[in-house]
């Protein structure tokens, strides 16, 4: 007989009685950390022989338990919290008794999936678990077209490592969705934060380079996300996604040209682009693996929108930020297709939305020809004025572009002092 034990997920008191009496009454438990198995065997004064069935050994410990079973013994299946075979080692053991007929009770108990689904106190018909998110993020942002098709309720694991980068990513993307974070369900400093998607990633914020590995989240993290009515393919597919080609052509190229600026002696890697996201954030992900520790800097352009600012995809400060955050950068700012009145009112939501210092890089307003010769909508000492003042709203880097003439930066060199 095989019992298929579900343990508890950090309540001891949360195990019930028949998986107790299956413990007891097996002549063999095995489990995914003996160590961990062994402290609530103890609690409970159990006293059955402990076996490792973990995932490096799942295959040779298969065949020993099946040998047990085809003698006609008795072995309790655990995992370190939960049901086993559920991202834990098991389920090649059940498809192996299934498939010869063996006796096999499996024993239900408690659920992070469950338990966090009721916990988010999101609403829905039905829900799909997808266990643990993708790494990458260009990995989730495919897994986001999918499970955009389906619609619905999202219900997925992560770790504390992870998961600011993962809703950094997400929020790039379905900034109004609502959520939940479920940390540490059922243990002593069980946390459930609730919000938008957007909301969460301000909560949970990726960390400096600087801050370690401390800064991170602790504890075991479930994720609960609506991710809205289910869409059809054209709907589902990302504002900005590129198919494989063209992203392994875009790594291609930015790795090549990434490499060179290192080669060449630069300080720091200055990411710009005018409304691709998907193009900034491969950008960004290739330039950090070519500096070689030195700071890459990432900016959108913007214009002013009927609600805030937008890049001309429509992309937000909010889903910028989140993204170019997310792909690695050390800064992430606005750059020239702003002039340099509107970037002073985008500089502290952007200083706001990374928590920290922000690059700006303003025009001297659109250039237009007077007999014949280029004029700018502002004068250098009143863009240099302006500019000026970017500092205390939270720039840390500040500039103009290309297009802006040598006399207003000549001014706001001048006016900064440097």
């Amino acid at each position: 007989m095989l019992y298929v034990c579900a343990t508890p997920i950090g309540n001891l008191g949360d195990v019930t009685p028949r998986v107790l009496d299956a413990l007891r009454a097996a002549e063999l438990v095995a489990a995914e950390d003996t160590r961990r198995t062994r402290k609530l065997l103890s609690h409970f004064d159990i006293h059955t022989p402990l076996t490792s069935f973990f995932q490096h050994n799942e295959l040779q410990k298969t065949d020993e338990v099946m040998r047990l079973l085809r003698d006609g013994r008795t072995v309790a299946l655990v995992t370190d919290a939960g049901m086993p075979g559920v991202q834990d080692p098991g389920m090649l053991l059940v498809h192996r008794v299934v498939a010869e007929s063996l006796e096999m009770t499996v024993l239900p108990g408690p659920s992070a999936v469950l338990t966090a689904l009721v916990a988010s106190g999101l609403d829905g018909e039905g829900f799909r678990f997808v266990g643990y998110l993708p790494r990458r993020s260009r990995e989730l942002e495919a897994a986001l077209v999918e499970w955009r098709r389906c619609g619905g309720i999202l219900i997925a694991f992560d770790t504390g490592q992870r998961l600011a980068r993962s809703l950094a990513t997400l929020a790039a993307h379905l900034p109004d969705a609502r959520a939940a974070v479920c940390r540490e369900l059922t243990k002593v400093h069980e946390e459930v934060s609730r919000g938008s998607v957007y909301e969460l990633s301000q909560r949970f914020p990726v960390p400096s380079p600087e801050a370690g590995p401390t800064a991170s989240v602790r504890g075991e993290i479930t994720l609960v996300i609506d991710v809205g009515r289910p869409l059809d393919a054209d709907a589902a597919r990302l504002p900005d996604a590129a198919t494989a080609a063209e992203r392994d052509a875009l790594r291609a190229t930015f790795a090549e040209q990434a490499g060179a600026l290192v080669a060449g002696g630069v300080d720091l890697l200055n990411i710009e682009t005018m409304f691709d996201l998907t193009e900034a954030t491969i950008a960004v992900e290739e330039a950090v693996r070519a500096a070689g520790g030195r700071p890459v800097l990432a900016s959108m352009a913007y214009k002013p929108a009927a609600r805030g600012f937008r890049t001309m995809m429509g992309v937000t400060p909010e889903q910028a930020a989140s993204a170019l955050t997310a792909a690695g950068a050390d800064l992430v700012g606005c750059n020239c297709e702003i002039s340099c009145e509107p970037m002073a009112g985008l500089v502290p939501i952007i200083a706001g939305l990374t928590g920290g210092v922000t690059y700006a890089q303003p025009n001297a307003g659109q250039p237009r020809l007077v007999d014949g010769e280029t004029v700018y909508e502002e004068t250098p000492e009143h863009f240099a004025a302006v500019v000026a003042t970017y500092p205390a709203l939270g720039a840390g880097i500040v500039g103009g572009c290309c297009g802006t003439p040598p006399a207003s930066i000549a001014a706001l060199a001048a006016a900064l002092g440097r």
